[in-house]
C-alpha cells in the first residue's frame, strides 16, 4: 500500500527515525550489508544508495567508497543526511526523474536497502539500478521472499546470501549487470 506513495512516506519522517534504524539489529545490518559489498565488489570509487533516508546507513557506505550518492524522496530525511554526512551528496527525488537517470555504469555500485517494497514497478526498478550500477545490492526482509525474491531471485547472475542478527533475517543481493538489459527485463 506504501508503493510510490512519497507524500505518506515523507510524512513518516515528523519524527526522528521513524523505522528505528538506530538500534542494534538494524546496525547488525549495516555490517553485515557493508561486509557484503565489499566482498562482491571491492572498494567502489562511488555508491549510490536508493532511499537513504536520514542516512543512518549511509554513513557505512561512506566509509567504503570515495564519493556517495544518497537520494531519497523524503526531503525531511534528506535535510537529516546532510547533516549527518555533509562531505556526501543527498538529493531528494525519484531515482528515475533524475537527470543522469538513463546514464548506463554511472556509479560503480548502486545499493536500494529494504526499500524494493515501496516501488509500485519492481522490475522497472532493478533495471534502472543496473543500468546506473556496474555492480547492484538490494536487502528485504526474509519474510518478504514470496513477494520479493520472484523479483530479484531471476536476475540473471544474482547471488543471494541471508543476514541473520537474533530473530531477524534479511536476503541480500548483488549482481554486475554487464549482461544486456534486454535479457535482464526479459527475465522478469
Amino acid at each position: 500500500g506504501q508503493a510510490d506513495n512519497h507524500s505518506r512516506l515523507d510524512l513518516a519522517y515528523l519524527v526522528s527515525d521513524p523505522w528505528k534504524l538506530d538500534s542494534e539489529p538494524e546496525r547488525a545490518r549495516f555490517r553485515g550489508t557493508s561486509e557484503r559489498l565489499e566482498r562482491a565488489f571491492g572498494r567502489p570509487r562511488t555508491i549510490l544508495e536508493v532511499g537513504c533516508g536520514e542516512g543512518i546507513q549511509s554513513e557505512y557506505f561512506a566509509r567504503q567508497c570515495d564519493h556517495l550518492t544518497g537520494i531519497d524522496v523524503s526531503a525531511r530525511a534528506i535535510e537529516r543526511a546532510r547533516s549527518r554526512l555533509p562531505a556526501a551528496e543527498f538529493l531528494i527525488g525519484d531515482l528515475v526523474a533524475q537527470p543522469w537517470a538513463n546514464d548506463v555504469g554511472r556509479f560503480d555500485v548502486v545499493v536500494a536497502c529494504e526499500v524494493i517494497y515501496y516501488m509500485r514497478d519492481v522490475p522497472a526498478f532493478l533495471a534502472a539500478m543496473s543500468r546506473l550500477g556496474r555492480g547492484c545490492m538490494v536487502t528485504y526482509f526474509a519474510a518478504a521472499e514470496r513477494k520479493m525474491g520472484q523479483f530479484v531471485r531471476v536476475i540473471q547472475g544474482v547471488a543471494m546470501e541471508t543476514l541473520t542478527h537474533r530473530e531477524a533475517s534479511w536476503h541480500i543481493a548483488t549482481w554486475k549487470p554487464g549482461r544486456s538489459l534486454a535479457k535482464m527485463g526479459a527475465a522478469m
